[in-house]
């Protein structure tokens, strides 16, 4: 339904190699993104509203937690969000070593060893995702972080979530 519910997560790889499963787990995610102060960053380079008002029209509230709003008593209402505050992004980085050393607009791992380019991907029948994508690119890229976006099949980016956690970065 066009204005039935639904829920957007941004979801990003945070399995460590120790915590692998050992039969089917391939564990490829970013190694940036154990790092808090880069999910933190990213949080800060998000513009949920910016989202909400280009992909939803407008129609959507930003989230906070898994229960929505509209869940009355459930929804935990004292949480404070995250403010979009490119500035507040970067020099989260800046602080926790993350510079862009070849001025290419992307920083590097604190040891130089690897680009913030994370993989951003959706599943395909998704309506929303490409675009949601798109801005995200956007605003992380002025915060030194780039995306490599790409729709895969849902079974596809079922089989790379879990339990091969065999991504970085996805929307569903």
């Amino acid at each position: 339904a066009p204005l039935g519910p639904g829920v957007a997560d941004i979801i990003m790889n945070q399995t460590k190699p120790e915590n692998c499963p050992a039969d089917d787990g391939k564990c490829t995610g970013h190694p940036a993104l154990l790092d808090r102060n880069v999910r933190l960053a990213l949080a800060h380079a998000t513009d949920k509203q910016n989202i909400i008002d280009t992909v939803l029209l407008g129609l959507g509230n930003p989230g906070l937690t898994l229960i929505p709003d509209g869940l009355g008593e459930w929804y935990n209402n004292s949480l404070k969000d995250y403010e979009f505050d490119i500035a507040k992004a970067n020099q989260i980085l800046d602080d926790a070593g993350y510079k862009d050393s070849d001025g290419d607009g992307v920083r590097e791992m604190p040891d130089g060893s690897k680009p913030l380019i994370f993989r951003l991907q959706w599943p395909n029948d998704s309506v929303t995702a490409p675009r949601m994508a798109e801005l995200l690119g956007q605003t992380w890229l002025q915060a030194g972080i780039k995306t490599e976006p790409q729709a895969l099949d849902p079974d596809a980016l079922t089989a790379v979530c879990c339990p091969a956690f065999d991504f970085d970065i996805m929307l569903w």
